[in-house]
């Protein structure tokens, strides 16, 4: 996972990887946006990015085994903090707190990502909080939501904030045929142009679709099959 992979968000990605470049990154990051957009994948491209072994333009390489690492879910530097059933709950933020306060194990700084961060309970959001104004050495903070009014006012005022915009048709037309490319998924144009419709502003949307047409259909993507499967005319 690179910032290459990240359609339809220039402003964020530009930004975040000048930061890198210079040396001048925020210690926390509010990514604010519709479901599905690309925010968590832009939280997992900077992590994979701040210890990739070669540093190049883009920011992560994608290639050397911190990359690898990250976009697998197995880096022991990259920590994701999700909802427990309905919300974030205080003994996720302790747990959290504890690992944070040991050293990089294999890079030069550890990443928490915190997804639908708007769902902390009010004793965990004092619990970060108290992370927040004394951040742990060599860590970096990213926070996820859809909706930032509901995030407590002295995390957001703590955090660098990316508005993230639903991206246009287009845009997710390129990410559909790109990743169809990748996986040897002939898409035709009229079928991505249908797809994109129907994901209402959604890359996982889309995508989530052109997963269960290949399942229904195979590797040839068709118009029509899109229409059968929507139920579009």
């Amino acid at each position: 996972m690179t910032f290459t992979n990240i359609e339809g968000h220039e402003k964020p990605v530009t930004i975040l990887k000048r930061a890198l470049a210079n040396r001048t990154l925020a210690h926390a990051y509010l990514f604010s946006g519709e479901e599905g957009i690309g925010k968590k994948m832009t939280a997992f491209a900077l992590a994979a990015a701040v210890n990739c072994a070669n540093h190049g333009p883009e920011g992560g390489c994608g290639e050397c085994p911190s990359c690898r690492k990250a976009a697998s879910g197995g880096h022991p530097d990259v920590h994701l903090l999700g909802p427990d059933g309905d919300e974030i709950k205080i003994d996720q933020i302790r747990q959290i707190q504890a690992d944070l306060a040991l050293k990089p194990f294999e890079g030069a700084k550890k990443t928490l990502i915190v997804d639908s961060a708007e769902r902390m309970n009010q004793a965990s959001a004092n619990a970060f909080l108290k992370t927040l104004e004394e951040p742990p050495p060599n860590t970096v903070f990213v926070l996820a939501t859809t909706e930032a009014h509901k995030v407590m006012a002295t995390i957001a005022d703590r955090c660098q904030r990316f508005d993230f915009q639903r991206p246009s048709l287009e845009q997710i037309s390129e990410v559909l045929n790109r990743v169809a490319a990748a996986e040897s998924i002939e898409v035709d144009e009229g079928a991505a142009a249908m797809i994109a419709r129907s994901a209402s502003g959604s890359f996982r949307d889309a995508l989530g679709t052109l997963d269960q047409l290949v399942a229904f259909g195979g590797s040839h993507v068709e118009l029509d099959d899109v229409l059968q499967m929507l139920g579009a005319a």
